[in-house]
């Protein structure tokens, strides 16, 4: 890889996860996921699980090296600044949910970070409960990483839409209509945004630990 990524990095889609957009990254270079981590300085930093970790100096390098432009993940990345990293795992473990029915309408499909945290089990656009299996394996539903070494991939399917695990269509999943009622796509501005949002308004001691880029790194910040 060269020094900084001049092509064949797809622009990152409204409200998608870090983890999911490193998996088209990695696709569209044609390499593994663990050696974008390691271009990008994710690996020297001893970053596992992308999202939980991408705020502050971090987004920063991944936009520099990417050559992506300074409005790229911001959204996400103040959202993730607004929330307890820890919101993000199901159990401890980090996993997704999913819309189908987003996946089916999108032509590009991806997870949006939302699906991860703990306190939306709701599609915001479609109103349906977010979906945490895989219809065809019954699996749990991880970040997307190398399509291309998963089973969707080695069936000719490297659409994020598709398990990993089986290659199961997740697009045609049931939608199932949440008690809830359908939240305003707008809703997930006012909570996660908003300065009176009632979630904690500062990421963790160990997320701010995690994303310190040492100064011995001066050529990887924004220019």
């Amino acid at each position: 890889m060269s020094e900084v990524l001049r092509h064949g990095v797809p622009m990152p889609l409204e409200w998608e996860a870090p983890s999911g957009w490193l998996g088209r990254l990695s696709l569209a270079q044609g390499c593994r996921v663990v050696e974008v981590k390691h271009f990008l300085g994710l690996a020297a930093r001893g970053v596992r699980d992308v999202d939980s970790a991408f705020v502050g100096d971090i987004a920063s390098v991944v936009r520099y090296r990417c050559g992506l432009p300074p409005t790229a993940f911001r959204r996400v990345e103040v959202a993730l600044q607004s929330m307890d990293v820890q919101w993000l795992r199901h159990a401890g473990w980090p996993r997704f949910r999913y819309c189908p029915l987003c996946l089916s309408e999108r032509q590009t499909p991806y997870f949006d970070i939302y699906w991860r945290f703990l306190h939306f089990g709701v599609c915001l656009v479609h109103g349906c409960d977010l979906q945490l299996r895989c219809p065809g394996c019954q699996g749990q539903i991880s970040a997307p990483s190398d399509v291309f070494k998963s089973a969707a991939g080695r069936a000719g399917c490297a659409s994020q839409n598709h398990c990993q695990r089986c290659s199961w269509d997740l697009a045609r999943a049931p939608a199932m209509p949440s008690r809830h009622g359908l939240p305003l796509a707008e809703d997930l501005e006012a909570r996660l945004l908003e300065p009176q949002a009632p979630v904690p308004k500062e990421p963790s001691a160990r997320a701010r630990n995690r994303v310190k880029v040492p100064d011995s790194w001066p050529w990887l910040t924004e220019r």
